[in-house]
């Protein structure tokens, strides 16, 4: 009796790795994983190239871009602004293969912070933080936003619904773009 629960229990070692290696989803190898220094672009495990300029803005595989805006009444004012209204300065920390790419602002009335977080273990995603710092007065009804762009071929679902936007919205015309 001893034998077969030896060998059962060796049957079910030698199986568990590969009904485990059925779960894993597709990654990119490791060395295709990283922050290429001369181009300045990071890709990360799904093979997604993000680069960074001074304006705030992250380009994402060369079609999209992203940006953050905060609104918010100081007083009786409406106040908004956008990561375009400043100039960036861009840092890289690097901890074995994982990276933080962060930006600060230059306003020191409204120190903004950007927070990019990449890494090497394709069971974590990317992640993105900003941190602010409001030293103006005390804000009211504050609402942050991220801002990027959509393409012609991009599909959004809504209520269930699918829609292409160049079939549903007319790209190619002028004019105000709504979203319901």
């Amino acid at each position: 009796m001893r034998k077969i629960y030896i060998l059962l229990l060796f049957v079910l070692i030698s199986i568990l790795p590969l009904v485990f290696s059925l779960e894993i989803p597709f990654t990119l190898e490791n060395d295709e994983y990283n922050y290429n220094f001369t181009s300045k672009i990071m890709t990360d495990n799904n093979g997604i190239e993000y680069k960074v300029a001074t304006n705030g803005v992250i380009e994402i595989n060369n079609e999209r871009f992203l940006v953050f805006a905060i609104k918010g009444t100081i007083g009786e004012t409406e106040i908004i602004k956008t990561s375009l209204d400043y100039n960036w300065t861009w840092h890289i920390n690097q901890t074995g293969n994982d990276y933080i790419f962060w930006a600060e602002n230059n306003d020191a009335n409204l120190i903004w912070r950007q927070y990019f977080y990449f890494y090497e273990d394709p069971f974590r995603e990317m992640k993105i933080e900003n941190y602010v710092e409001n030293n103006y007065s005390t804000s009211t009804d504050t609402t942050f936003y991220y801002i990027f762009n959509v393409l012609g071929s991009d599909n959004i679902e809504f209520n269930g619904t699918r829609y292409n936007l160049s079939d549903h919205i007319g790209f190619s015309k002028t004019g105000n773009l709504t979203i319901f």
